[in-house]
């Protein structure tokens, strides 16, 4: 009996949540927050839109094996960790950039309320896997970073030992450019589709 209280205590809470209003607002880097209790500062500027909610928050689910946040569709999953957390920050940009895009339009209908949702839902789901793989993170940041000083370095030693106006260069002069420019390049053991992916998951787009 007693836990078919809680039970129906629980459903009570958070059928009152979801029927509670919720407020957005664009802080001062131009971030868009969605809250049904916003930071007392953000409420003293009024800075706040107000938004009835009629349905149940949007959380990420599984159907058939596949997550879903409401009908958006989340990519999961990949041999490559990299490559699943460029997906991950690229699905995490794309709700942020739509999030941005509502909130400079009127709420208006369940409809567009519903689409809030479910970008907000993506966007918490991302940002969630992402700090999931915080050390993984770190270790590809400090690679990036071995990769763009490798990479400075070498381009550093062309720019003082080898020879400058390549195109006027002709026979030995143009075979020593080449063979010092080669001398540069082996300082740095980049690998060029590596260093492209690693810019992807760290360069802000």
């Amino acid at each position: 009996m007693k836990r078919l209280i809680c039970v129906l205590f629980f459903w009570w809470v958070t059928s009152q949540l979801a029927l509670a209003n919720s407020y957005k607002w664009v802080d001062d880097q131009g971030k868009v927050h969605f809250s049904q209790s916003p930071p007392v500062e953000v409420q003293r500027q009024g800075n706040l839109q107000e938004i009835q909610l009629n349905s149940t928050l949007i959380r990420a689910r599984k159907i058939d094996g596949q997550l879903y946040c409401g009908t958006l569709r989340i990519t999961q999953g990949s041999a490559d960790l990299l490559t699943y957390l460029i997906t991950v920050k690229a699905q995490l940009q794309n709700a942020r950039e739509n999030l941005k895009y509502f909130s400079k339009a009127p709420l208006d209908g369940p409809d567009q309320q519903k689409r809030v949702h479910e970008h907000q839902c993506l966007a918490n789901w991302a940002e969630s896997e992402l700090a999931t793989y915080q050390e993984a993170i770190d270790e590809f940041r400090a690679e990036y970073r071995s990769y763009l000083e490798e990479s400075q370095a070498a381009a550093d030693y062309g720019q003082r030992h080898c020879p400058q106006g390549e195109s006027l260069l002709v026979g030995e002069a143009a075979r020593e450019w080449a063979a010092c420019h080669q001398r540069a390049k082996s300082l740095a053991d980049v690998d060029p589709d590596r260093l492209k992916r690693l810019r992807r998951l760290f360069t802000p787009e």
